[in-house]
Parts: structure tokens; C-alpha cells; sequence
């Protein structure tokens, strides 16, 4: 039962929709794509209404501090997300065969 759950999971992953690197865009791929971007404008918007914070109790610097981690929490985020332009990085094993199979069919059209 266990090697049939694998090969309809290798079944379902290999007809799912892919980006261009060959990344299963699924709601992971999703998370992991835009969740830098989403910390960035929560980091940008801590900055931005600092000035604001006294008047709902809070202190200037809260929100700035607060402001400045997200933004590097949200870069990290956004270094690793699963489609860059120029990366080719990805530990998704369905990908990474997607990839070899694009590079064999480009080295053929070189010969």
C-alpha cells in the first residue's frame, strides 16, 4: 500500500503545474514565494507609522525595532523563495529531474 501512495504521488507531482525551473507550484511554492514579500510591507509599514504608536500605547521604538527585524526576517525569506531568475537552486527532487531532462534537450539542440 505504501508503494502505491508513492507512485500516485509521484504521478499527481508529475502532472501538477510548474513554474519555469520545473517547481510544483502548489500552495508551499506559494507560501515560500511571497511570504518575503508580505514581512516587507508589514516592515515598511512598522517604520512608517512609528510616529503613530503613542497613541495606541505603545512605544516609538517598538515598532521601529519591530520594523527593522522583519525587514531581514523578510529578506531571508526572500533569498530563499523557489523562483528567482537566476537561480537553479531547488531540493525538490521532481524538479531537479524536470531540470536535468530541460538541460539534455538544450545540449541536443547545441549538437
Amino acid at each position: 500500500a505504501e508503494h502505491s501512495d508513492a507512485a500516485a504521488d509521484t504521478a499527481a507531482a508529475s502532472t501538477a503545474k510548474r513554474d519555469k525551473h520545473g517547481n510544483v507550484m502548489d500552495a508551499e511554492y506559494y507560501f515560500m514565494q511571497y511570504i518575503g514579500l508580505v514581512l516587507a510591507l508589514v516592515a515598511f509599514a512598522c517604520v512608517c507609522f512609528a510616529g503613530y504608536a503613542p497613541r495606541f500605547g505603545y512605544n516609538t521604538n517598538l515598532f521601529l525595532y519591530t520594523g527593522v527585524v522583519l525587514g531581514f526576517v523578510s529578506l531571508a525569506f526572500h533569498e530563499m523563495r523557489p523562483y528567482k531568475t537566476q537561480s537553479t537552486m531547488t531540493f525538490d527532487s521532481a524538479a531537479v529531474e524536470h531540470r536535468k531532462a530541460e538541460n539534455a534537450a538544450e545540449a541536443k539542440k547545441q549538437e
